[in-house]
């Protein structure tokens, strides 16, 4: 009697789960997304490793020639897969979505970011590096068809990207006209900083390359990054570092 009272609601669990469109509990769900703006194999591919690292989902595969993309997993996964999927399957000019939240209260978002100025892959490249290394991040990807760059991170972490995105992706400084960004209190509540010195005069990228070690070197930070499009010098340091590179800077 006990054993068909256990069975009956295990039963009733089940039929509740499937008639509100839910799987039970532990149970993997599985979704296939179909692109509706992306042709290219190349494109397909990046989308298709973008989805799987960001949703953590290892059953993940792409079917170039049905244009399709195939995810299974816990049912919280694959829904950041479906958002990450249609805020990366758009036509060229389309709009970045909003931030993904996972589910569970945990500090840990999910961003799409469509650069303006960053065209080229290099540059882009180039850009979402120095993001990366800057604030933390750990999941960082590049989608080349519409200059995106899709972040995992916390909350903290994000902030300080999109405070960084915002300061490179801007067209060379010779177009621009400002000289340099005002300090971003880096995440943690230390004494670090972050800051972006613009040094336009640089011709080559070299040079620029050069004058940027011996900006690190005099100093000693050990977290400086370039953007060579834009002459761009990002420093994360102490307070007092970054004042002493901004005074060698302005000695050049």
């Amino acid at each position: 009697m006990r054993l068909a009272v256990i069975a009956l609601a295990f039963v009733a669990i089940f039929i509740f789960a499937a008639a509100s469109g839910q799987p039970p509990a532990g149970q993997d769900v599985e979704r296939t997304l179909r692109f509706s703006h992306t042709q290219a194999p190349q494109d397909i591919q990046e989308i298709a490793v973008a989805v799987r690292v960001l949703s953590q989902l290892p059953r993940t595969n792409a079917d170039v020639a049905a244009r399709t993309l195939s995810v299974r997993g816990p049912a919280a996964s694959v829904a950041l897969a479906e958002w990450v999927f249609k805020a990366l399957d758009q036509p060229p000019g389309g709009s970045a979505p909003g931030e993904y939240r996972l589910p569970g209260g945990g500090d840990d978002l999910v961003r799409v970011f469509f650069l303006k100025h960053a065209i080229a892959t290099e540059n882009l490249q180039e850009i979402a590096t120095v993001v990366r290394s800057t604030a933390d991040i750990r999941y960082a990807f590049t989608y080349n068809r519409l200059s995106a760059v899709t972040l995992r991170t916390t909350e903290a972490q994000m902030s300080l990207a999109a405070w960084l995105l915002d300061q490179l992706d801007r067209p060379p400084q010779s177009e621009r006209g400002s000289s340099e960004a005002r300090p971003f209190r880096a995440p943690g509540g230390g004494d670090e900083v972050v800051r972006v010195f613009y040094v336009p005069d640089v011709k080559t990228t070299p040079e620029f390359r050069k004058f940027a070690e011996q900006i690190w070197t005099a100093t000693h930070i050990r977290r400086a990054f370039t953007y060579s499009h834009t002459r761009a010098l990002t420093l994360r340091a102490t307070a007092a570092q970054v004042a002493e590179a901004e005074q060698l800077i302005n000695q050049r």
